[in-house]
């Protein structure tokens, strides 16, 4: 699954996504861990995700990213069942998150 990470306050990663073809998605704010080293960037409006070929690829990805770390300065519920569909190719390292 090819990707590439990416930080979005203000479009950073689906501003240039929608120009090369790519999908670019800004979870919910808290959905993926910043971690208790990263703080607030732009006072809590940067979240983290990638940019990817498909919305399937960015779809599993946020699944197996969501959740949260402590010292996070913000956390979102976990979505009640996955964004991408049962079909969709397990990441590697990320079995825990699909079962």
């Amino acid at each position: 699954m090819p990707v590439a990470q990416a930080g979005d306050a203000g479009g950073s990663i689906r501003g240039p996504a929608s120009c090369c073809g790519l999908v670019g998605l800004k979870p919910t704010r808290g959905r993926n861990s910043l971690g208790p080293d990263a703080g607030e960037g732009w006072h809590g409006m940067v979240v983290e995700h990638v940019v990817s070929r498909s919305v399937r690829d960015s779809a599993a990805l946020l699944d197996c990213a969501a959740g949260y770390s402590v010292g996070d300065p913000h956390v979102a519920p976990l979505p009640a069942r996955p964004s991408a569909p049962r079909s969709a190719p397990i990441p590697a390292g990320c079995a825990s998150a699909w079962r």
